[in-house]
């Protein structure tokens, strides 16, 4: 009989890796500038063609600002002349549009979310813009009752990857983040759940970069500001470490984009801070997203019941089903599935060299 082997990514919380299985770091944020009035309340940020724009939340006006990101100051107003800014969240972009993430729901109890779609050529030409529109709901919420602070439908965050978007939930319930999928075109949808990652704490930016396959997610919690490295590919995400910053008094993260060699952040005033733009530098702390591409394809099926691992010396392997069974452990290659019931299965790779435990599923079917 043959084994078929599907690999995925996790999908589901049964076999996520918990926050507190990473090794906690911290990291200090550098201060560029401080951001004038008119973006007291920025909520997103987005770098297109090496240009920052941002824009403000809810109750403000419909209107996206392109920053200088030395002085501050910002350099255009652009309208956008058929949205209204019911809760602006967050900024994304794909080659050919932007996208501004119109679904802010602290109550929980909003069934008018959405996402304004603009071209690109548009913004960077124009000072008064249309926009295209994306109505979804979530598949799962069953409720609008609402639920402040409570609800784990609010989000202020999203990246659009793969030709779909992708919203990172705001949960107020547990700290998590949820993972919610729709198509980047414009109509009516409904957000598929994909994923969950537990974050410990409310994520409110995300960025995404399609070569090395990198997401960053940055929020808060009651204690502090944080960054995560998660490895985002075909709707699975692995949360590889989770960052506190030093230095987060007064500052709530709002907005995140890649700049150059750094993250750019910016947060929005607060009783102890102006709204600022910040920087990070996350090129030596995203070696643990590039090692994850050998990771992923280190099982491969073949013939006579048996999977293979590369490399098997520096990899110590445990081998879980679904019910939670060990049903192998150590660094022996090729293992043998002989007897497995089909099914899906958990695997934890330990690199002995690396000190770093990833994760992967895999099917046996017969």
């Amino acid at each position: 009989m043959r084994i078929l082997v599907i690999f995925y990514f996790v999908f589901c919380t049964l076999f996520t890796l918990s926050v507190n299985e990473l090794t906690a770091q911290n990291l200090s944020l550098t201060k560029v500038t401080s951001l004038g009035q008119e973006v007291a309340e920025t909520s997103g940020l987005l770098n297109v063609d090496g240009r920052i724009f941002t824009h403000n939340d809810s109750g403000n006006k419909a209107e996206l600002y392109e920053l200088d990101t030395v002085s501050g100051a910002v350099k255009r107003k652009i309208v956008v002349t058929n949205a209204s800014n019911n809760d602006w969240e967050d900024l994304s972009s794909d080659d050919h549009f932007i996208y501004i993430g119109d679904f802010g729901n602290n109550r929980g109890d909003r069934k008018n979310l959405r996402i304004y779609r603009v071209s690109r050529e548009q913004l960077l030409s124009s000072e008064n813009i249309q926009a295209d529109t994306i109505n979804f709901i979530y598949d799962d919420q069953k409720t609008f009752s609402p639920a402040l602070y409570t609800t784990n439908y609010d989000a202020e965050s999203f990246i659009v990857a793969e030709g779909h978007i992708y919203v990172f939930t705001k949960n107020w319930g547990n700290f998590k983040t949820n993972i919610y999928k729709l198509p980047s075109l414009p109509g009516k949808h409904q957000a598929i759940r994909t994923d969950s990652l537990n974050v410990n704490g409310l994520v409110t930016c995300a960025t995404y970069n399609a070569i090395d396959k990198s997401l960053i997610l940055a929020g808060y919690s009651l204690s502090e500001s944080f960054l995560c490295t998660v490895y985002f590919e075909q709707d699975k995400a692995e949360l590889l470490n989770r960052f506190a910053i030093n230095n987060s008094a007064g500052i709530q993260i709002e907005g995140i984009c890649r700049y150059g060699d750094y993250y750019f952040l910016s947060n929005e005033t607060s009783s102890v801070l102006s709204a600022s733009l910040f920087r990070v530098n996350l090129s030596e702390l995203l070696t643990d997203i590039s090692s994850i591409e050998k990771k992923k394809n280190i099982f491969y099926g073949s013939d006579n019941n048996l999977i293979f691992l590369s490399e098997s010396d520096e990899f110590q392997v445990s081998v879980y089903d679904i019910s939670g069974k060990l049903m192998f452990q150590g660094t022996t290659s090729p293992i043998t599935t002989n007897g497995w019931p089909a099914g899906i299965y958990a695997a934890y790779i330990r690199d002995t060299k690396l000190n770093y435990t990833s994760f992967e599923k895999f099917f046996v079917g017969r």
